[in-house]
């Protein structure tokens, strides 16, 4: 669930809290105090492969991929597997991760994103595009409008609030209006689409038909806002009931309903399918898809609509209670997960253990609540796909589960079952090294103009295949499967196998420096070495950035 984390834990961490764990590595070490503000963590979100926090003096860290620049580190940083200092940006209250961007709220009221821009994130009327299809039928960026640094949203003040969707922003601000942007299809069009109304998702648009709101939470097709008369209206999808008005239909309404009978509510949530209300008196009340009921049911599947159980209004349900927060871990549909909080600061999980999400070893899955060991009094937790978060009452962030490009922080992409104190915050820390940078290509003499761009790692030049044959003016052909590519050009041959560090150049079993690797459609490959293989000659300026290959004509 794409929940933020407690205000009122928040300000209490901003206003008096003090010490953090100095931690790193895995499991569970002992903790010292440490008066660094920047070392205090008191809010973390997770998107598809990065995840950001931000320390009690406002700083900002983010950790995994950086790939559309979600990191906020520059473009010439492809990712870190611990926590890095973002720049330009300070005073920060807020952070939420969208599945690709990053959006931060500042002490001032203003809003600011980074990341990608394709469907219109930044909010200041400009998006990315995607190119035609190329040789291998993908498509890449061919207008790079993504923001590799934070940068104000324009126009946008006095604002209270943030919540990042999948691929748009919803912000409220102190007068409790509405404002919402992204979700633009401008970047992807297609055949009939209204571009006049496309256009108008690359700003901020006040939505009129909210009033006095006070918080909010969305995912997927589903939007629930928390007035500041502790009632709630939803929009969007009803299919397993999520409005919480008693039907349930198969399609998307724009109509705002208010929850009926529902008062006195302090937060909401929703992963899109569920909705949940904590209500003042410390009751939690569902609505939707009943949350611990959908083992073995996928509701992305038409098909499995009608057998998934339902709450067609708010229902205090058991097995929800005595919880202060309850967030999703989902990996797989079918096999659901949670994270769930106390007011006396445990943490307990519930369902599927395959990514570790659970915080405990030896368990495949475990389809009631159990208690995550080792952790110290928790203020917050933060749940992703896969994926748990924990931070300390004392500042310290704890993560465990799914650790794709490193989104956990502990320095590894190796998942763990057991919370993980994550250290590297403070002040002192440096950006990491830049571990690809792109690099124009000249052969024979000539500037070659390339749709995507070869890339310096580790000393070699790296870039498509297609593009480097294309390039080499050599024939390139696969075989039925694209397990093996050959690659011709004049008397040379050369044999290439996906994944594979061996290949054969002109009859001859050679080494490659480094596997021809697939990636979008394509393969991964040196071209500095290729060209060599091809009886040529290759020379990198690295100061200038240029690699240079002389080919025989």
């Amino acid at each position: 669930m794409r929940n933020r984390l407690n205000k009122a834990v928040k300000r209490v961490a901003l206003l008096g809290l003090a010490g953090v764990l100095a931690l790193a590595g895995e499991g569970i070490k002992a903790a010292s105090a440490a008066p660094d503000d920047s070392k205090f963590i008191v809010d973390v979100a997770f998107g598809n492969y990065h995840s950001v926090a931000v320390a009690k003096d406002g700083t900002v860290w983010s950790w995994g991929s950086n790939g559309l620049g979600q990191l906020g580190l520059g473009k010439g940083i492809t990712g870190s597997q611990v926590p890095a200092k973002v720049n330009g940006i300070d005073h920060v209250i807020d952070v939420d991760a969208g599945s690709f961007y990053t959006a931060a709220l500042r002490d001032d009221g203003t809003v600011w994103v980074w990341g990608s821009n394709m469907d219109g994130q930044l909010g200041d009327g400009t998006y990315s595009s995607l190119g035609p299809p190329d040789s291998t039928g993908g498509r890449r960026i061919a207008d790079d409008r993504n923001a590799y640094k934070p940068q104000v949203v324009p126009q946008l003040n006095n604002i209270a609030g943030i919540s990042a969707m999948g691929r748009g922003i919803v912000a409220w601000d102190k007068e409790g209006s509405l404002w919402r942007w992204g979700e633009s299809l401008m970047g992807n069009p297609y055949s009939g689409m209204s571009e006049e109304h496309e256009k108008l998702k690359l700003t901020p648009s006040r939505n009129e038909a909210f009033a006095n709101v006070k918080s909010v939470a969305s995912e997927d097709s589903v939007f629930a806002a928390l007035t500041g008369d502790g009632t709630v209206t939803m929009t969007g999808s009803n299919v397993f009931g999520q409005l919480g008005n008693g039907e349930r239909d198969y399609s998307y309404s724009s109509a705002t309903v208010q929850v009926p009978g529902l008062a006195n509510v302090s937060r909401v949530d929703t992963n899109g399918r569920t909705a949940i209300a904590y209500l003042r008196n410390g009751q939690v009340l569902q609505w939707g898809q009943s949350l611990l009921e959908s083992k073995g049911l996928n509701p992305t599947d038409s098909a499995a609509y009608d057998r998934i159980p339902v709450n067609l209004v708010p229902e205090a349900t058991k097995e929800l209670q005595g919880f202060s927060d309850i967030q999703g871990t989902i990996f797989r549909f079918t096999e659901p997960s949670f994270l769930a909080l106390k007011p006396d600061g445990t943490v307990w999980t519930h369902g599927d253990n395959s990514q570790g999400q659970l915080g405990v070893s030896g368990v495949k899955e475990r389809y009631s609540w159990g208690r995550v060991n080792g952790l110290p009094a928790i203020a917050a937790i933060k749940g992703g796909g896969g994926t748990s978060a924990a931070i300390g009452k004392d500042g310290s962030l704890w993560t465990w589960g799914w650790n794709a490009n490193g989104r956990l922080g502990d320095g590894s992409t190796t998942k763990r079952f057991a919370p993980v104190a994550i250290g590297g915050f403070g002040s002192s820390i440096a950006q990491p090294a830049a571990e690809m940078t792109a690099i124009e290509l000249k052969v024979n003499g000539k500037l070659v103009s390339l749709s995507v761009k070869p890339e310096l790692n580790k000393g070699m030049v790296v870039m498509p295949l297609s593009q480097s044959a294309k390039a080499f003016g050599a024939k390139l052909t696969w075989d039925k499967n694209k397990q093996t590519a050959t690659v011709v050009l004049g008397k040379n041959k050369v044999i290439l196998k996906k994944n594979n560090a061996q290949g054969t150049v002109n009859g001859k079993a050679v080494k490659l420096p480094v596997a021809a690797q697939e990636k979008a459609g394509d393969w991964l490959v040196s071209a500095d070495w290729l060209a060599k293989q091809l009886g040529g000659t290759a020379k990198l300026d690295s100061g200038k950035r240029v690699l240079t290959i002389t080919l025989p004509k």
